[in-house]
């Protein structure tokens, strides 16, 4: 992996640059794609598959970005993550930017909330639990985003699930 050059990215805007000095970028070339999680597709120009990943051996959650606004939509989403620590919304490790490929990792490993209720489908007060618990993480994000960033919109997100510690997770891409 390497860590960010001195130079501003070929790419335009000053976003990116300050990407370059602050996060990691991958090269496409290291990224060892292990199952497709989910995909996201907001318009038919316009669309979002999301990976479990390895690079050098670490664990991570990949978006790669396709169609016709692939690019513009990788940069506001960028944008929007490059400032986010918070335990239970992802948490961007580095960007990858290879000819048409435009993607973002994340730290950790995860797998959607979703896939994760369905091991517990026939036990109903587990799933009771489950959303209890992931209510609390849900609403502390949320805390989070409306203190630190004043977010006032309408809140796109899919919920996620941390392999390594079990902990709910909130991905702010479109979900």
């Amino acid at each position: 992996m390497n860590y960010c050059s001195e130079k501003a990215a070929t790419i335009d805007h000053h976003i990116l640059h300050s990407i370059d000095c602050n996060f990691r970028r991958i090269r496409w070339g290291d990224v060892d794609l292990r199952r497709e999680l989910y995909a996201c597709s907001s318009t038919q120009t316009r669309a979002r598959v999301v990976y479990s990943a390895e690079v050098d051996g670490r664990k991570f959650t990949l978006a790669i970005y396709h169609g016709g606004e692939a690019e513009k939509q990788w940069k506001q989403d960028v944008e929007q993550d490059m400032d986010i620590r918070h335990e239970n919304i992802l948490q961007l490790y580095g960007i990858v930017q290879h000819r048409n490929i435009y993607a973002m990792l994340f730290h950790g490993d995860f797998i959607p909330f979703e896939n994760f209720l369905e091991t517990y489908e026939h036990c109903p007060i587990t799933i009771c639990y489950i959303y209890a618990y992931a209510n609390l993480d849900f609403q502390s994000a949320l805390n989070y985003l409306y203190t630190n960033f004043r977010y006032q919109g309408i809140l796109q997100y899919r919920m996620l699930i941390r392999c390594s510690t079990g902990q709910f997770c909130l991905d702010l891409g479109d979900a």
